[in-house]
């Protein structure tokens, strides 16, 4: 949402020059991620995200309860750099990258104590 992102098909070592560029573009949000087969005989799948920004967040978590296929769209949409399209088709991978971009957000530990 707001950025412009590049969607790039890559094999599934990646290309070192447009990795290069996306971690110059997006420095810290830039990761990468793996998905581990279900099947011995299946391939890991691997691909290049960001991080979701605080407006991507906020558009998410206004879907979540409602629409959760639509909230998970949104983090797809905005968040995924690689093979979107095949991510959006397939309703395995879709859960579970939009399940692997929900793991990259930020939190922080709390604790609390009685007064």
């Amino acid at each position: 949402m707001g950025e412009s992102k590049t969607e790039v098909q890559l094999p599934q070592e990646g290309n070192t020059e447009q990795i290069e560029a996306w971690k110059e573009q997006y420095g810290k949000r830039l990761k990468q991620f793996k998905l581990e087969p279900e099947d011995i005989d299946d391939e890991v799948y691997t691909g290049f995200c960001l991080v979701p920004t605080r407006k991507v967040y906020g558009q998410f978590e206004k879907f979540i309860n409602s629409d959760p296929d639509k909230a998970r769209s949104i983090l797809i949409n905005n968040c995924l750099l690689t093979d979107k399209q095949n991510v959006l088709n397939d309703f395995e991978l879709f859960l579970s990258v939009s399940s692997a971009i929900i793991e990259l957000i930020p939190l922080r530990k709390s604790t609390s104590q009685s007064l």
